[in-house]
């Protein structure tokens, strides 16, 4: 499904709304790359556009490296998978052997 070019841009009580999860949930998952990217308005303000976090929810919500990979259907999504398919991650340092716990589950609009 292809979505118009909704103009607008969101603020994280709007898109924690209509991805139906918590305002502190939103600030996690942006610290953690698992929001599309965010338009920076001055120095401390940020919004999503909208026609993004449509796609992110229609889209499973994946992290920010997929959707964009995805979101701009070059090369750049096939280098994801290769990399995904490999195993190998091109983020440095190490996690200690933590897993991410958090489990994000959203409701289609």
């Amino acid at each position: 499904m292809k979505h118009e070019q909704t103009e607008g841009l969101l603020t994280a009580q709007q898109v924690s709304e209509m991805a139906k999860i918590s305002i502190r949930s939103i600030w996690i998952l942006r610290r953690r790359n698992m929001l599309p990217r965010e338009v920076s308005i001055g120095c401390r303000m940020v919004r999503w556009r909208k026609s993004d976090i449509l796609m992110w929810i229609e889209w499973g919500c994946p992290s920010q490296a997929y959707f964009e990979a995805r979101k701009s259907d070059d090369s750049g999504y096939k280098d994801y998978l290769r990399i995904s398919r490999d195993g190998k991650s091109t983020k440095k340092g190490k996690r200690h052997g933590r897993r991410d716990k958090t489990k994000l589950q959203v409701r289609a609009v």
